[in-house]
């Protein structure tokens, strides 16, 4: 009979604990949570929201590539990204995010915003959002509404559909109490000083959004709220209700994560968070099909990029056919038999219409 084995110190008690909550938290970073992305069902809209935690420097063409790789084998019709982090002015125009994704999909809408009241003097500005609206419903987003302070705080875009159906699709950034000028908050802070404007800038945030939202629902449109909202403070459930349940009452927006999932525990959506910070809302009226967190690294950044599908119908009023491209005939430009005929037509039709005269 082997001797009892003489109790482990209290500094390997707690590595072991230690070993297995690294261990644990690495199986959920590896983790889907809800539904795990596949397919989209043609009667469906699939909205993402990614923090690619700039996209600036000389990371800049890789997270590019990553995004437009996932961006297709997704099948998103809206891409909404927060913490760009561009100034745009000092961007190359190739480097622009409507230039970027120009060629990926057969349509696509692009609107973006940022801080137009703090110039960073590179191209590197904390902050920013943007929208890309893609293939049949690029042709129904319309009207483009930014934030109208000029902060960047939010962009949005409304979709237009038939029998009076119109959703507002929106982008926000709300950003965490920091200190320093370069962070978003302490710019938002002085230019509300600036103008005299008292309160919070989160507070403030919050109010504006509100306000806007209530705004675009008088006048009969849906909601699908995307955006980083920096709710890191509140570390409990209760503190997470008693911050988002008055402003939901005020807005009439539903949790769609919590809602469709079903858990009061959905996970953290950045790296080294406790809670999630990153949210989806949407109106009552639209009907959540799919919904989930993928892993972290599926897309550049810190943070999970989480994701809906939604009833198209409720969208637009209906589940339009797949618009089908036109084959165009180029010229063979290589075959010179080609080349001769091309330009002997065009000789003839130029001087039957007199135009060398």
């Amino acid at each position: 009979m082997k001797p009892p084995q003489p109790p482990l110190p209290a500094c390997q008690r707690m590595a072991g604990i230690n070993s297995n909550s690294q261990t644990k938290q690495k199986q959920q970073h590896q983790d889907y949570f809800g539904h795990k992305i596949r397919k989209k069902n043609k009667s469906s809209m699939r909205v993402l929201l990614c923090n690619p935690n700039g996209i600036t420097g000389p990371s800049r063409f890789s997270k590019i590539s990553r995004i437009k790789q996932k961006s297709l084998a997704y099948q998103l019709d809206a891409l909404c990204m927060v913490e760009q982090s561009q100034n745009l002015p000092r961007i190359p125009t190739q480097w622009q995010w409507r230039n970027v994704t120009q060629g990926w999909w057969q349509h696509r809408r692009v609107t973006q915003a940022y801080n137009k009241h703090f110039d960073s003097g590179k191209e590197l500005q904390v902050g920013g959002v943007s929208i890309t609206i893609n293939n049949s419903l690029a042709h129904r987003s319309t009207k483009i509404n930014n934030d109208p302070t000029g902060l960047g705080r939010w962009t949005s875009v409304l979709i237009n559909g038939t029998q009076g159906y119109s959703t507002r699709i929106i982008c926000a950034y709300h950003p965490c109490k920091s200190n320093g000028l370069d962070t978003a908050y302490m710019q938002h802070a002085l230019y509300f000083n600036r103008i005299r404007r008292k309160g919070d800038p989160r507070k403030l945030f919050m109010d504006d959004l509100a306000s806007a939202i209530e705004g675009w629902q008088s006048k009969g449109e849906q909601i699908i709220l995307t955006g980083d909202f920096n709710t890191g403070d509140k570390i409990s459930t209760r503190q997470q209700d008693e911050f988002w349940t008055p402003w939901l009452k005020t807005t009439g927006l539903i949790d769609a994560h919590k809602q469709f999932i079903r858990s009061d525990n959905c996970p953290s959506t950045h790296e080294r968070g406790k809670v999630r910070i990153d949210y989806m809302f949407v109106s009552p009226s639209i009907q959540i099909k799919r919904a989930g967190y993928l892993p972290f690294s599926k897309l550049p950044g810190d943070h999970r990029a989480i994701w809906i599908d939604v009833e198209l119908k409720d969208v637009i009023g209906h589940n339009p056919p797949a618009l089908s491209m036109a084959t165009a005939r180029r010229l063979k430009l290589q075959d010179p038999r080609v080349v001769r005929k091309y330009l002997s037509l065009l000789h003839k039709a130029l001087e039957s219409h007199d135009i060398f005269q």
